[in-house]
């Protein structure tokens, strides 16, 4: 199981042993996983209503049901549409700023990672369209996050007004498969195609 996607699958097909099919996709068909870190697992339900009757009859089984996944104990957070821009935003914030020590300065240069280094500064100093789109590739540890973080706070300092977008790789797909599963594309595509500077 590697994505959230994947582990509340598994969960559904756990809640099988105590719920109808039918209580399962009148309950859950809508709601899709956000995230799932520190052992917190973040559901969104599109509605008050849904997530006032999950968390009133389900969330016990829910848990033992990561529970069973996981053999540790979880706490479920459901955020409804109204919530989940603001924990999105909340959890962006947060990220960034715990990032915000990968500075260009920081950077250890070596061999492996010179040229990758070279790029990166050209991006953030202003040479995007040379360098659109930079793909950094390479093996763990050599710093690809650092350098994406870097051209970030970068280009922060230079146009406070861009949006920039930052996101994980996973993230994306999941808030895709999301999309997808919610019908809203549009949201979707308005949410990166407005970006001044996308990196993932």
């Amino acid at each position: 199981m590697n994505s959230v996607t994947d582990i509340w699958n598994r969960v559904l097909e756990l809640l099988k042993t105590d719920l109808t099919t039918v209580a399962i996709d009148t309950w859950f068909s809508d709601c899709s996983p956000v995230d799932i870190r520190d052992n917190e697992l973040i559901l969104h339900c599109p509605s008050k209503f849904k997530k006032d009757v999950i968390e009133g009859r389900f969330l016990p089984i829910i848990k033992n049901a990561l529970f069973e996944i996981f053999s540790g104990e979880f706490k479920v957070i459901i955020v409804t549409d109204d919530e989940i821009e603001k924990y999105r935003r909340a959890e962006k914030e947060n990220s960034e700023s715990n990032y915000d020590i990968y500075t260009f300065e920081r950077f250890v240069v070596g061999n492996s990672n010179k040229f990758a280094h070279a790029a990166a500064k050209a991006v953030a100093e202003g040479f995007v369209k040379d360098y659109n789109p930079l793909f950094i590739y390479g093996d763990s540890g050599l710093g690809k996050t650092h350098l994406l973080h870097a051209i970030r706070i970068e280009m922060r300092k230079k146009h406070p007004e861009y949006n920039i977008v930052y996101v994980k790789g996973d993230d994306f797909t999941n808030e895709l498969i999301s999309a997808i599963q919610s019908g809203k594309n549009m949201e979707f595509r308005e949410k990166y195609r407005n970006a001044d500077l996308f990196l993932m």
